[in-house]
């Protein structure tokens, strides 16, 4: 008795709706929408029997119409893609992006120029002890000291002939086939950036003898931090200690003596 008429509406209906609602600027889930929806059908329902003027004001003719809006869409998100048809949503851009560079990224990961050229030093102080014990060791004994001694490594992922011609000192080079120098903005470049992030997932699948011992840190170089910080991220996913250094190294040289290959390097 306390119901003048029923109408049926589909979840389907009821989502749809509410997307409608929340486009128009009207934040509503989907509870609110299938009340809309139901009031459209009941007036369409009136007016296909010839009765709509029953409802309307007989001094203005006007029709006045109220609907609940009961609810957010917030908790029902995935609602929305399981019952609508991807016709209902704007296409995706750049769709490439969703299967790469998932992984965290951390500022604490990012090394200042300064904070490089100290571990640098620390490491080259290190090695040094290493070949000062090597020449006074047996085997054995040479075994022991290189896994107390050992230090930062830093891993330089720029071109070979880059390396050759300039490089920090104890560093190793380990080219990533499509990292150039000519590569700008690599955060804003979509193709660029899934290019870059599928060759380093490949290098470091196909290069864990080079990375390891996990627990010892290493310092990932490129042109200019942009690689080497995502290089870093996929590093600390798979449990190295990995750091990138701001600015690369085009900034770190500024800081530290390069050398060229041959320069005394071992």
């Amino acid at each position: 008795e306390t119901i003048d008429d029923f109408e049926e509406v589909s979840s389907v209906a009821s989502y749809s709706m509410s997307m409608q609602l929340c486009r128009e600027g009207i934040v509503a889930g989907p509870s609110s929408g299938e009340g809309l929806c139901g009031l459209i059908q009941y007036l369409e329902k009136m007016r296909t029997s010839g009765r709509l003027s029953e409802l309307a004001d007989p001094e203005t003719g006007e029709i006045s119409c109220v609907f609940i809006c009961c609810d957010l869409p917030y908790q029902y998100l995935d609602g929305y893609f399981d019952r609508l048809p991807e016709s209902q949503f704007p296409p995706i851009l750049n769709q490439i992006l969703l299967g790469c560079d998932q992984d965290k990224y951390s500022e604490s990961w990012i090394l200042s120029t300064r904070q490089a050229a100290r571990m640098l030093s620390c490491s080259n102080q290190r090695k040094q002890r290493l070949r000062e014990c090597k020449r006074r060791s047996n085997q054995t004994r040479m075994a022991d000291v290189r896994q107390r001694t050992l230090g930062t490594r830093f891993l330089d992922l720029r071109q070979r002939e880059d390396f050759e011609t300039e490089h920090i000192p104890q560093s190793m080079s380990s080219p990533l086939k499509s990292l150039t120098p000519a590569i700008r903005d690599l955060f804003g470049n979509p193709e660029t950036l899934h290019m870059i992030w599928t060759g380093l997932q490949s290098k470091f699948i196909k290069g864990e003898k080079e990375l390891s011992p996990k627990k010892l840190p290493i310092v990932i170089l490129c042109y200019d931090g942009d690689t080497s910080q995502m290089a870093t991220s996929i590093l600390r996913a798979k449990g190295y200690t990995a750091f990138s250094v701001c600015g690369g190294f085009c900034a770190l040289k500024r800081s530290t003596p390069t050398r060229k290959l041959g320069d005394g390097d071992e």
